[in-house]
C-alpha cells in the first residue's frame, strides 16, 4: 500500500510537471521572441548611422592609400586594383551591381586617349622656331599636320577686322588679349570667321613668351588624357610667337603693328589693311594611346520608387607616381572614397532591414577626375540611370584633413553647390545638422566670387550642369595637396566619421522623400 500510494502520488506530480513543464516552455517562447522583436525594433536609423565608423574608415584608407597602389594613375595598374577593392567592398556589404548592356556588373568602363606633344615647329623666312624654345603651342589635338600657308595680320581679332581683312584659307595673326578668357573670346571668333590656324603676338617683348614657357613647360611637356572626341574633326591649331618673329614675318616693327591695331578697333579698319601679307610653315605633331579605365558603381534599390535615384559620389584616382615618388593621395580622395564605401553599406544595412530607403541609391567611384571629371562626364553622357530621375547627387572630395583657416578648429565642413539648384536641398541639409550634428558649415567656396571656383571643380558640377541639385562636402586644401606626402597617417578619422554621417543623413532624407526636390 505504500508503495501504491507513493506511485501514485508519483504519477499525479508527474502530470502536473508535465502541464507546468509546458506551460514554462510557452513563456520561455514568448519571451524569446520578445527579445527577438525588441533586437529587430532595436535596428534603428540610428544603429544604421552608427555602422560608420572611424575604424572602418581607417581600414579602407590603408588598403586605398598603400604604396602597391602606385597612387591610382587613372588607367595604371593601382587604379585598377583600387577598383577591384571597392568591387569587392560593395559585394561584401550586399550593394547590388547595375545592368550594363544587359549585364550585370560593377564597372562602368570606358575609353580614353594619353596625348603627347611630338615635333612640333614654325619656319619663317629659313629660320625654325622651336615649340617650347622659341613659340608655345596649346592645342592637344591629335594627327600630324604639315602646312605652308599665307598669313594676315587682323589687329586685335575683332568681328570687324575680319570683315575687313580678306583672310580665307589664311592663317590669322593677332595680339594676345588680356585674361585667359579673352583667348578663348578671341578663338571663338576667329573660329566663327572661318579661321583654322590662329598665332597669338604674346606680351611686348620676347622675353614674355619665356615667362610663358617656364611657367608651363612641365604642364605642356606632360601626357594628358581626354576623350577622343573632345578633339576629332577640330582642325583649328593655335600658337603663341614671340613679339621678333612677327616683325621679321610682317617686315614690320611692333610699334607700327600696335598702332594699325588700335586705329582698326576705332573704326580705322584700313590700317591693319595696309599691313603685307607673310608667310610661314608649320609642322604639328600629336602622339596618343588608348587608355582604358573604369568607374565603380554600386545599387540599392529602392522599395517604394526604385526608379528615383539618389546618387552618392566620390572619385578614387589621384596623380600616381612623378619623378619616383608615390604620390597616395589619402586626402586627394582616398578620404572621400572611403566615405562612399562606409555609406553605402549603412543603406545595404538599411534596406536589408527593411527601414528604407523609399528611393534607390547609386553609388558612383569615378575615374579621371584628376584629368579633368573625365568620368563623371562619362556617365553623365551615358548615364545608367536616367538622368531626368537623378534626385539629387552627394559629392565627398577631401574630407579628412584641416585647411589652414581651421587649423585650431578642426570642427567645420565647406559645403558647396546646396543651394545652387534648389533651395529645398540646402534646407533639408541645415535642418539634418541641426537635429544630429551641429557642425559648423562654412560656405565660403560656395561663393559666386569665389576665386578658387571650386564648385567647377569636382565629380558633382557634371551633374549640376544637367539640372540635378548637388552637394559638394569639402575640408578644404592644405598643404600636403598633391603632393608625396599626402598620406594615412595625417587623416582626422573622428572628424571624417562625423562628416560621412551628415552626409548619409541628408542624402536618406532625400532618397525618402515622396516628391522630388523643388529647383529654386
Amino acid at each position: 500500500m505504500v508503495n501504491n500510494i507513493a506511485f501514485q502520488k508519483s504519477k499525479r506530480w508527474h502530470k502536473r510537471s508535465f502541464k507546468e513543464l509546458i506551460k514554462y516552455l510557452m513563456a520561455l517562447i514568448l519571451v524569446q521572441a520578445g527579445y527577438l522583436a525588441e533586437a529587430q525594433e532595436a535596428i534603428t536609423l540610428r544603429t544604421i548611422e552608427e555602422s560608420i565608423t572611424r575604424q572602418d574608415l581607417k581600414k579602407h584608407l590603408e588598403i586605398i592609400a598603400h604604396d602597391s597602389l602606385e597612387g591610382r594613375e587613372t588607367g595604371q595598374i593601382g587604379q585598377k586594383k583600387a577598383a577591384q577593392y571597392i568591387r569587392a567592398q560593395f559585394e561584401k556589404s550586399g550593394v547590388k551591381p547595375v545592368t550594363i548592356n544587359g549585364k550585370k556588373t560593377y564597372f562602368q568602363r570606358f575609353q580614353l586617349y594619353r596625348k603627347n606633344q611630338g615635333e612640333i615647329f614654325i619656319t619663317v623666312k629659313g629660320v625654325r622656331y622651336e615649340n617650347m624654345k622659341d613659340i608655345l603651342y596649346i592645342k592637344t589635338d591629335s594627327g600630324r599636320t604639315e602646312r605652308n600657308i599665307d598669313v594676315v595680320f587682323v589687329g586685335n581679332g575683332t568681328p570687324e577686322d575680319y570683315q575687313r581683312i580678306e583672310h580665307a584659307d589664311k592663317g590669322v595673326v593677332l595680339f594676345y588679349p588680356d585674361g585667359e578668357n579673352g583667348r578663348d573670346d578671341k578663338i571663338n571668333t576667329a573660329l566663327e570667321a572661318g579661321a583654322e590656324n590662329i598665332f597669338f603676338i604674346y606680351g611686348t617683348s620676347d622675353e614674355d613668351i619665356q615667362k610663358q614657357i617656364r611657367l608651363f613647360n612641365n604642364y605642356y611637356r606632360r601626357s594628358r588624357l581626354d576623350f577622343r572626341d573632345s578633339t576629332t574633326g577640330k582642325k583649328e591649331q593655335v600658337f603663341y610667337i614671340p613679339p621678333s618673329l612677327a616683325e621679321t614675318m610682317f617686315e614690320n616693327s611692333m610699334k607700327h603693328l600696335r598702332s594699325a591695331a588700335d586705329k582698326s578697333s576705332k573704326g580705322r579698319y584700313k590700317s591693319i589693311g595696309k599691313v603685307p601679307a607673310g608667310k610661314l610653315s608649320f609642322k604639328v605633331e600629336n602622339l596618343e594611346e588608348a587608355v582604358e579605365t573604369e568607374n565603380v558603381l554600386g545599387f540599392v534599390e529602392g522599395l517604394e520608387k526604385p526608379d528615383e535615384v539618389v546618387a552618392i559620389t566620390a572619385h578614387y584616382d589621384h596623380v600616381g607616381i612623378i619623378n619616383d615618388e608615390i604620390y597616395n593621395g589619402a586626402d586627394d580622395n582616398g578620404s572621400g572614397t572611403c566615405a562612399v564605401l562606409e555609406i553605402a553599406e549603412a543603406f545595404s544595412l538599411a534596406r536589408a532591414n527593411g527601414l528604407g530607403p523609399k528611393k534607390s541609391v547609386l553609388f558612383i567611384l569615378f575615374s579621371g577626375e584628376e584629368k579633368g571629371l573625365l568620368g563623371s562626364k562619362y556617365y553623365t553622357t551615358n548615364p545608367v540611370f536616367p538622368l531626368d530621375k537623378t534626385c539629387g547627387d552627394f559629392n565627398i572630395d577631401m574630407i579628412g584633413r584641416i585647411d589652414n583657416r581651421y587649423v585650431d578648429d578642426p570642427n567645420y565642413v565647406y559645403l558647396i553647390g546646396s543651394d545652387k539648384i534648389s533651395r529645398e536641398l540646402h534646407e533639408i541639409s541645415e535642418k539634418v545638422n541641426e537635429t544630429y550634428f551641429g557642425i559648423p558649415i562654412d560656405y565660403t567656396y560656395n561663393r559666386d566670387s569665389d576665386p578658387n571656383r571650386f564648385y567647377y571643380r569636382s565629380d558633382h558640377y557634371n551633374f549640376a550642369k544637367n539640372g540635378i541639385p548637388s552637394i559638394f562636402y569639402f575640408t578644404g586644401v592644405h598643404d600636403d595637396y598633391h603632393k608625396p606626402t599626402d598620406e594615412v597617417d595625417k587623416i582626422l578619422f573622428g572628424r571624417m566619421e562625423k562628416i560621412c554621417r551628415l552626409v548619409f543623413y541628408t542624402a536618406w532624407e532625400v532618397a525618402n522623400m515622396d516628391h522630388e526636390l523643388s529647383k529654386k
